[in-house]
């Protein structure tokens, strides 16, 4: 994932590759036809922002932030709601961490539907 420097490059590869969903065009606007939000694509950018050190903390790492055009609110990472509502970014472990988690969730079929069809 070196070659994808963009954290929204990073978020769409991921999401193609092992979801099987293509979010892609949710990065510029909300389509009218599709199931993700611009909101949701940031959401999930945000977990492939580059981490920094933590201010005050140099031995904590966290991640970059994203806003969400127009209005300039900030966005808070998120995994997408592939099979129903999942549930906030824990802040205490690491992005990846709680990727690799919900990519193995039994409830989150997608992973497992996407490898069987390759």
């Amino acid at each position: 994932m070196q070659r994808f420097g963009d954290p929204r490059d990073r978020a769409e590869f991921v999401g193609r590759a092992h979801l099987g969903i293509s979010i892609g065009c949710a990065r510029c606007h909300n389509h009218p036809s599709d199931r993700w939000s611009q909101a949701q694509h940031l959401q999930f950018s945000a977990l492939f922002a580059d981490p920094r050190p933590q201010a005050g903390n140099g031995d904590r790492m966290v991640a970059g932030k994203f806003f969400l055009p127009g209005d300039g609110k900030a966005i808070e990472p998120a995994l997408l709601p592939v099979a129903g509502p999942v549930s906030g970014v824990d802040g205490s472990r690491s992005h990846g961490e709680q990727l690799a988690e919900f990519l193995q969730d039994s409830g989150a079929t997608h992973f497992a539907r996407n490898a069987a069809n390759r």
